[in-house]
């Protein structure tokens, strides 16, 4: 940190390449930086992409696979150590991460899902109609291109719930979808989904509950509240 915070004090244009598959809390720098790069565990050609990425010659569409806390204890409940391995007894929570973050209402720094590109993405209304079987959904929303690259986006749908009675995750990832566009392009992209995924596990009877309730189907281009447009379920039965 005292070694990004030194370069960035002499020369504004820096890259922060990170190469990690744990969250990272990045409070003590990122303000300083023009642009973060994360890489995730990119292999022996992670050198070649870093550089391609950088010069230009590639748009980056990779995701995070987790959200990124402010703070770490924001990313479990309270109560919760940090440090499990100092403790003779762990507890394990219901929720936590993004999850848990949803929902006890506390923003990260980065959303799960959590991507830039060189070009400029949007989402039309969402669709939700019925599929080949009852609890087959296909949930259908135009993305459109509206900057001056070629991109690829990648189409992200949750699902809450905000009147089940099951004690349940606040959210939840239920499907995914890419597409590639041109500039200026518009297509519209179909995520096949199930309500089963919705379902939760009911210890009392041992089976699967899919409740009978109104579950908001989210989609966007990640997991920020303010980037996600809703449609409603309804399961009447």
């Amino acid at each position: 940190v005292d070694l990004i915070r030194a370069v960035a004090a002499v020369n504004a244009k820096i890259v922060v390449a990170m190469s990690s598959g744990q969250v990272v809390v990045v409070e003590d720098f990122v303000d300083s930086v023009p642009a973060i790069l994360w890489m995730g565990y990119p292999g022996p050609f992670g050198g070649k992409a870093l550089a391609e990425i950088i010069a230009g010659e590639v748009n980056p569409s990779g995701r995070m696979t987790s959200a990124t806390p402010r703070l770490a204890s924001d990313w479990v409940p309270d109560g919760i150590t940090l440090e499990p391995w100092k403790s003779a007894e762990i507890a394990y929570p219901y929720s936590h991460g993004f999850k848990h973050m949803w929902g006890a209402g506390i923003p990260p720094r980065y959303p799960i899902g959590w991507g830039l590109s060189y070009t400029i993405f949007s989402f039309n209304e969402p669709t939700l109609r019925s599929g080949a079987s009852e609890l087959d959904l296909i949930l259908r929303v135009k993305v459109t291109n509206s900057g001056q690259r070629v991109g690829r986006e990648t189409v992200q749908v949750y699902v809450t719930c905000q009147n089940c009675q099951q004690k349940r995750q606040p959210i939840l990832l239920v499907g995914f979808g890419s597409v590639e566009l041109g500039m200026g392009e518009t297509q519209e992209v179909a995520v096949d989904l199930s309500a089963r995924e919705f379902a939760v596990y009911d210890s009392a009877s041992e089976k699967w509950l899919l409740e009978q309730a109104s579950y908001t189907v989210l989609v966007g281009p990640n997991a920020l509240a303010d980037n996600l447009k809703g449609v409603e379920y309804s399961v009447d039965e």
